[in-house]
């Protein structure tokens, strides 16, 4: 029932607040100009093994896919604070950096605003989890080798269903994430 509710919640979110709240991040001109050094270092080699063969590759895209911007007259205090004690229970609040707050600690923690996949990252990879925690599970339940089989089968497949969403969708906001994940 909570996933479900945070599910609803993260809909009406991207409804609402997406356009006008996701800031991308802009695309990087040069090796150098990215901000994390490991990916300023495997630009650089990539763009260096690149040369020698004589290719003109661009540079990679930058690893954070962009930030969720706040308005700060939603984040004045202590209108602010008066504004979340007058309604505590609100499931969804009017303004977004509220809808925001509420749902940034469990399911917003790393998901990117570009697409519907992307705020969905955490709940997806909570179900994967999930999943796989299952079937592990029941292996000691299991009789016979083809009940067993059946079991190792269906892991890989949740597994290769994850993989495929991350290297397909990119939902992570960090793309070092998306990759290793």
């Amino acid at each position: 029932c909570s996933l479900l509710c945070g599910l609803f919640i993260i809909l009406i979110f991207f409804r609402r607040y997406k356009r006008h709240h996701w800031a991308v991040t802009a695309p990087v001109k040069h090796w150098s100009d990215h901000q994390d050094p490991v990916f300023r270092a495997w630009d650089r080699l990539r763009l260096s093994f690149a040369h020698c063969f004589g290719c003109s590759p661009r540079p990679l895209p930058a690893r954070i896919r962009g930030k969720w911007l706040k308005p700060t007259a939603d984040v004045a205090e202590p209108a602010r604070t008066e504004r979340l004690l007058a309604h505590p229970l609100k499931i969804l609040p009017k303004r977004v950096t509220d809808c925001q707050d509420s749902v940034s600690l469990g399911l917003f923690a790393k998901v990117s605003g570009n697409s519907i996949s992307g705020l969905l990252f955490s709940c997806t990879a909570f179900i994967a989890q999930a999943v796989i925690a299952v079937l592990s599970g029941i292996g000691a339940y299991l009789e016979g080798s083809t009940a067993k089989v059946a079991q190792l089968i269906a892991t890989g497949l949740v597994k290769l269903f994850w993989a495929s969403y991350l290297l397909l969708c990119w939902p992570c906001v960090d793309r070092l994430i998306s990759l290793v994940v």
